[in-house]
């Protein structure tokens, strides 16, 4: 996969992560006061969906934990929880 398809596929996974952002930021208002306010909130969606976007990024953080380029589906799927429960891990501990 060439660098331009996987900005273009970042730039989708922003566009709906801010999207995502703002709905979470107005339906579930602690979730808002936890991240410090609107902003944050919407900040946190776009960088999500911007990792989540390039599957093919999400696969090399996988790789960093499985070391094996065979398992694609195992480092997929450790790719996409590792920034998820990061996340949590902040929001937990500074809750």
């Amino acid at each position: 996969m060439d660098r331009e398809e996987i900005r273009r596929q970042q730039m989708i996974g922003m566009a709906v992560g801010v999207l995502g952002g703002i709905m979470t930021a107005n339906f579930f208002p602690n979730f808002r006061e936890g991240v410090g306010g609107f902003g944050p909130a919407i900040f946190l969606g776009a960088a999500i969906g911007a990792f989540m976007g390039a599957p093919a990024a999400v696969q090399r953080l996988g790789l960093i934990f499985t070391r094996d380029p065979k398992k694609e589906a195992t480092n997929l799927v450790i790719g996409m929880l590792v920034p998820v429960l990061v996340i949590l891990a902040i929001y937990w501990f500074v809750w």
